[in-house]
């Protein structure tokens, strides 16, 4: 039987080359999905077996899902290419890469990871999250054999590595980066619950029972409700699908301008005003400002691209004051807005130092 598929592998590549196309030219990036992708892209005029096109799904959906316009191609990798008949040796093949892609360095595409304060080979991001999507249709294919058990053990393996990571910043009282590490976590935990509830597995299934709403409720993993309340509570909301950075495309120009973890954007407004021409800063500043506006609740302002903007400021030779005359009037209007001009002043080492005493205070610690 002929294996249903989604995008043609040359599509896909279109969509990588729109999104990260610097992946093809960057030698110094290397990890085993961009291999992949790299391998797979010079081999577009042959027809890919399903593990193939498995295979370079998946490591397109690595190399760009911290991009600023992921690939679309999750429900391939979460259950289409998994919920259909195929010969045992295909869909075993794909259950060892699943397992085998834990392993690879995820640092290598995003800037959104938070290290062990002692182990810098140990880390949690939200690729993991990605990994748990596919690993559960792994899990699925297979339930009741050995192999689901194998998959479920990683999972698990997972999960407390994640907690472990958080329960370390906690020791070491890291409040920015337990607020990086909140969201991550909060992230995936979604995700797994998210391809859970897409294959329906039952109430008694072994792996819901020990994995399921652990943001939510205590079970084997109480610090991950921890982390699950602390995200909520700060940084839900600075860490949406950030769709206003999507119209600037200088923004995809290479992986060292990669939106890292908000609400923390000093550092990369700071890279933007420096490595960007002033019309490109311009449409992204529009951009921000855009997102800034549209974003904000009525009582809570969306402090990542305001300390975006307070970065380019900083950044600037002169700062905005100096670059004002470039920017069209409503440009200029919008920056001298309440709260934003309220907000703009405030300095990085300042802003960083009350989000960590929030985030400390908050886990009493």
């Amino acid at each position: 039987m002929k294996s249903q598929r989604g995008i043609a592998p040359n599509i896909l590549f279109q969509h990588i080359e729109n999104t990260a196309a610097f992946i093809f030219h960057d030698n110094s990036l290397q990890a085993a999905y961009l291999e992949r992708v790299r391998h797979y892209r010079d081999r577009q005029s042959e027809k890919l077996s399903h593990f193939e096109y498995f295979e370079l799904c998946i490591s397109a959906h690595y190399a760009t899902v911290a991009t600023f316009v992921p690939t679309d191609v999750d429900n391939q990798i979460r259950q289409h290419l998994w919920n259909q008949p195929l010969p045992k040796e295909v869909s075993d093949a794909m259950l060892e890469l699943t397992l085998a892609s834990k392993k690879w360095d995820f640092r290598v595409m995003t800037e959104r990871f938070a290290n062990h304060p002692e182990d810098s080979s140990r880390y949690l991001s939200g690729h993991q999250g990605e990994w748990f999507s596919i690993a559960v249709g792994a899990y699925a294919k297979h339930r009741g054999s050995s192999a689901a058990e194998r998959v479920m053990e990683s999972i698990l393996a997972e999960l407390a590595e994640e907690e472990a990571i958080f329960c370390a910043l906690m020791h070491k009282k890291m409040g920015i980066e337990l607020l990086r590490a909140s969201t991550l976590i909060a992230h995936n935990l979604g995700d797994l619950d998210r391809v859970m509830d897409q294959w329906d597995l039952p109430e008694n299934d072994p792996l819901r029972l020990k994995a399921y709403k652990l943001g939510h409720e205590g079970k084997s993993f109480p610090h991950l409700v921890l982390a699950g309340n602390l995200n909520k509570a700060f940084m839900a909301s600075e860490n949406h699908r950030h769709y206003p950075l999507r119209a600037p495309k200088v923004l995809r120009r290479s992986r060292s301008l990669l939106l890292p973890t908000g609400p923390f954007f000093d550092s990369w407004g700071k890279l933007l005003a420096n490595e960007l021409e002033p019309n490109e800063l311009i449409e992204v500043i529009q951009a921000l400002l855009e997102g800034f506006e549209r974003l904000s609740s009525p009582k809570v302002p969306l402090y990542g691209y305001a300390r975006a903007l307070a970065g380019i400021d900083a950044g600037l030779n002169g700062g905005f004051r100096r670059f004002l005359p470039h920017l069209p009037g409503k440009t200029q209007k919008k920056l001298q807005e309440i709260p934003l001009k309220n907000l703009l002043p405030v300095s990085e080492a300042a802003f960083i130092d009350t989000w960590h005493k929030k985030a400390l205070n908050f886990l009493n610690l």
